[in-house]
């Protein structure tokens, strides 16, 4: 069944990892509206009899807000980004180095990347 009611946590306070696994909640409930929508739509060609006009504008309208409630995981997952240590590492590098230091070691670096990838 549609539950409609139902809203979203407080997300600012959810870890990444939280967060992901809400986002696999909601797109499990989007499949299944989806299912019951297709279901009604199949019965419908098939007897020609409509599903109850007031369920399917609720299916239709907890559907959309499902997907709405995607969009704002996925936007607070895109600026939460995961940060990897060596990009960490670059950043804390050109803060504490001098920045002639500090560029003479990235252009051996790059220049090191260059010659594996052509090895």
């Amino acid at each position: 069944m549609i539950d409609t009611k139902r809203t979203l946590p407080d997300l600012q306070s959810m870890t990444r990892q939280q967060l992901l696994e809400l986002k696999l909640l909601v797109n499990e409930e989007i499949n299944a509206i989806k299912s019951q929508l297709e279901a009604a739509k199949t019965t419908q060609h098939q007897t020609g009899e409509y599903a109850n006009p007031d369920w399917f504008r609720r299916a239709n309208s907890a559907l959309r807000i499902k997907q709405m409630q995607i969009q704002k995981i996925q936007l607070l997952l895109s600026s939460r980004r995961e940060i990897s240590l060596p990009a960490l590492f670059m950043s804390v590098c050109e803060e504490k180095l001098d920045p002639a230091v500090f560029s003479s070691l990235k252009a051996q670096a790059v220049a090191r990347l260059a010659d594996e990838k052509t090895a």
